[in-house]
């Protein structure tokens, strides 16, 4: 069996105060590490869709440039 662990009480309180912080913290990071990932999917959803864009805008200066070359000179 093992022995019975004396702790000062005060020392015990201590130990239950600092693992309350601990919890608390914990909970914090893990609230602001989710947060974090939202704004990366926002972030992400808005480069892909400027990425869309710019590919429409690119294919549309590209059908110009050919129409414009394949114009006769006047």
């Amino acid at each position: 069996m093992s022995e019975p662990i004396f702790v000062k009480v005060e020392a015990y309180k201590d130990v239950q105060n600092i693992l309350t912080l601990v919890n608390d913290n914990m909970g914090r990071a893990r609230k602001l590490l989710q947060e974090l990932k939202d704004l990366k999917l926002e972030e992400d959803k808005q480069l892909n869709d400027f990425s869309l864009q710019l590919a429409e805008v690119e294919s549309k200066v590209a059908t110009i440039n050919r129409e414009l070359s394949n114009s006769p000179q006047q």
